[in-house]
């Protein structure tokens, strides 16, 4: 049995590689790194032979599609090329120079035919910022993303899934323990560093040993984006005065030469999922009113992810930055002043959560499969408020999201369809921009023509 395993496996990674090694699709020299076959869909990573750049593809019933694995929507164009080699370099670091099927890495037999701020999709190149989707081309004869060699692949998969259970996850290389052990480094580096931005003095607080309390085991925190009614350590703030503290805190540190006119979303992002979206913005409301902050409008910086993560007020438009009053100074003082409380926030700070970019619109995420267009209208309706409402969209919400949101409940080619239908039924507007909201997001929608469309806005 396990023979037979090993074998379906190989087989299994040879066809997958070569699919993806075709001109009609990425077109250049690869190496799998991980994959998972579930349910009929092949998720997984792979890696460029030649620049070691890492990707992650998913293989549907309606063709391909692969991005990098790196979310780079928000960086300039000249910055994304280079977080895009810095993420790749670190996550290939993880397989200790070793293929999931024994031989050594470094095949540079077929160099890249795009440029280090592009990729292959098919006989084209894209900018490394969107995501390259190939539809299956039927039952063209030879072709590489023809219905017939991919159902072949599925088929494989199903086989190795029946070999090793039902409802098997057949990962390609055993990578958890050594992600572990690098994210609790970078984790443990990460604290040293706040530790020494609030002073020496703060750093032996903080690491003193608990003398008085009863030593008990923890397990080692880690920070996550999941859903906040299945993660405890999700929300952990609960009153204004919590916040307070955290705030103060947070704006003290990231002060540079006595700047307090610090970016909103750069001190939501520091917080990150210890406060839920809509509480962080009436506690932040509340202490301006209460003189201990001020906010302050402006451009901001431009970017989408500036935006999405700043507050929005009912009068006087768009806040980007906030600055304390002589009463918060006050207030910091204090708290300075308060050792075993900041070291405390330390510890808070240390195991948060990250930023949710789905904020409360994750939850619907959850549910059984969609399978009616009135169905979709109405999930997707409530969709569009959720986000609309927690960033700042002005009611023209990127497609993108809506996608990530559905993509257990509905397939790619399905989403498009559905999608496109409602905007047909009038309930719906898709655009490629609106001037607010411009350029493209990771994951877009194409129309029949070849059109990009990357926002929707629900129809009053």
């Amino acid at each position: 049995m396990s023979g037979d395993s090993t074998n379906l496996k190989q087989e299994f990674t040879a066809e997958l590689e070569s699919i993806l090694e075709s001109d009609e699709a990425y077109g250049s020299n690869v190496q799998i790194l991980t994959y998972v076959f579930k349910e009929g869909v092949i998720n997984g990573k792979f890696k460029d032979s030649w620049n070691n750049k890492v990707y992650e593809f998913i293989i549907d019933t309606g063709g391909i599609s692969y991005k990098p694995a790196f979310k780079l929507d928000s960086f300039s164009a000249d910055e994304a090329p280079v977080r895009f080699d810095s993420y790749s370099e670190g996550y290939g670091s993880l397989f200790e120079d070793a293929r999931i099927d024994g031989k050594l890495t470094g095949k540079r037999t077929k160099k890249p035919k795009c440029g280090n701020s592009a990729y292959g999709c098919g006989f084209s190149c894209i900018g490394i910022q969107k995501t390259c989707r190939i539809s299956a081309s039927g039952g063209k004869t030879g072709s590489a993303i023809g219905k017939e060699r991919l159902n072949k692949l599925r088929a494989l998969g199903d086989k190795i899934v029946t070999l090793g259970g039902k409802g098997a996850l057949i990962l390609a290389s055993d990578i958890k323990g050594q992600i572990t052990k690098e994210r609790g480094a970078k984790a443990g580096q990460l604290r040293e560093e706040r530790r020494q931005r609030i002073g020496q003095q703060q750093v032996k607080t903080a690491t003193k040993p608990q003398e008085k309390k009863p030593a008990k085991p923890k397990p080692e925190p880690t920070k996550s984006t999941s859903d906040p009614t299945t993660n405890p350590k999700t929300h952990s703030i609960k009153t204004q005065k919590e916040f307070e503290d955290v705030l103060y805190h947070v704006v003290d540190e990231l002060s540079k030469a006595n700047d307090e006119n610090l970016y909103i979303a750069t001190i939501r992002e520091s917080i990150g999922e210890l406060v839920s979206r809509d509480k962080f913005n009436e506690y932040l409301k509340n202490l301006q009113a209460e003189g201990n902050i001020i906010l302050h409008g402006g451009s901001g910086n431009g970017s989408r992810q500036q935006s999405e993560n700043s507050i929005s007020t009912s009068v006087g438009g768009m806040r980007f930055r906030v600055q304390l009053e002589d009463k918060g100074r006050k207030k910091l003082e204090e708290l300075k002043k308060d050792k075993k409380r900041q070291s405390t926030i330390n510890e808070q700070l240390d195991r948060r959560p990250e930023l949710d970019q789905l904020g409360s619109a994750r939850k619907y995420e959850k549910g059984s499969k969609i399978n009616s267009q009135k169905e979709f209208n109405e999930i997707v309706g409530q969709i569009v408020k959720t986000l609309d409402d927690e960033f700042n969209y002005d009611e023209v919400i990127p497609i993108s999201k809506v996608r990530e949101i559905l993509n257990k409940r509905v397939s790619g080619d399905v989403f498009d369809k559905m999608l496109l239908e409602a905007q047909s039924g009038g309930g719906y507007q898709l655009s490629s921009g609106s001037g607010r909201n411009t350029g493209p997001t990771d994951k877009p929608l194409y129309n029949a023509i070849g059109t990009p469309l990357y926002y929707v806005q629900k129809i009053k």
